[in-house]
């Protein structure tokens, strides 16, 4: 199974609407033509074959794209008073510029959940998904859960 995501791709060169790709193991992306693929946000490469005068437009490190942010929409089922409703996640991503150790200086994620015309949001101060699901829930009234394989008892977490 595939999902997609629509996303809107922001770096000094400009902006622009795109559709973020996952199959559960891997992360992809079209970004001004080049193909982007990796396990995390934060590993995403171009295709191996992309000719260099592509990568230009791109700030790489350790051939990784940063230097950018990542705005994407999650339509999400959410349990309320054990009634499933739709809500929408939105995810803000920075992903900063790269240090001389080879890292990136930042990496920033904040989400917000969208349901039944109220609005929730994560801290803001993990940089991880993990971290900002587990803030996001305890922003959520009693009795209200993201419906994901993340907050299920049968997950690898431990939320």
């Amino acid at each position: 199974m595939e999902w997609k995501y629509p996303t809107t791709f922001s770096d000094r060169w400009g902006s622009e609407v795109t559709t973020m790709y996952n199959d559960g193991a891997t992360l992809s992306v079209v970004l001004r033509g080049v193909q982007f693929s990796g396990k995390d946000f934060d590993m995403l490469k171009p295709d191996p074959q992309t000719p260099n005068a592509l990568l230009d437009k791109f700030t790489l490190n350790l051939g990784r794209l940063c230097g950018c942010t990542f705005d994407m929409k999650i339509e999400t089922p959410v349990l309320a008073r054990d009634k499933e409703q739709r809500g929408s996640l939105a995810a803000h991503l920075e992903l900063g510029q790269p240090t001389d150790s080879g890292g990136i200086d930042r990496e920033s994620l904040r989400l917000s959940l969208r349901v039944d015309g109220n609005a929730y949001s994560s801290d803001g101060t993990t940089g991880w998904f993990e971290g900002e699901l587990l803030s996001l829930q305890r922003a959520l009234p009693v009795g209200m859960a993201l419906k994901t394989c993340f907050t299920c008892a049968h997950s690898d977490y431990s939320p």
